[in-house]
């Protein structure tokens, strides 16, 4: 059985190395666009969480007039 010689080693390394880094890219762009889609969401619900609040503030100002 031929053993890899030092320089095939060393390209596989590299190869190895380049790939990992690729996929830590990846995942760091995976996780900025989950944040940013997490940041919406929670601005949505602040939104909406605003808006509940009026409208139950208008149905008690108008049974109270009643």
């Amino acid at each position: 059985s031929a053993t890899p010689s030092l320089e095939q080693l060393q390209k596989d390394l590299t190869k190895m190395a380049e790939a990992m880094n690729e996929m830590k890219m990846k995942f760091t762009d995976q996780i900025r666009e989950l944040i940013d889609e997490l940041d919406g969401e929670k601005k949505a619900r602040a939104m909406l969480q605003i808006e509940l609040e009026r409208l139950q503030k208008q149905i008690q100002k108008a049974s109270l007039v009643r």
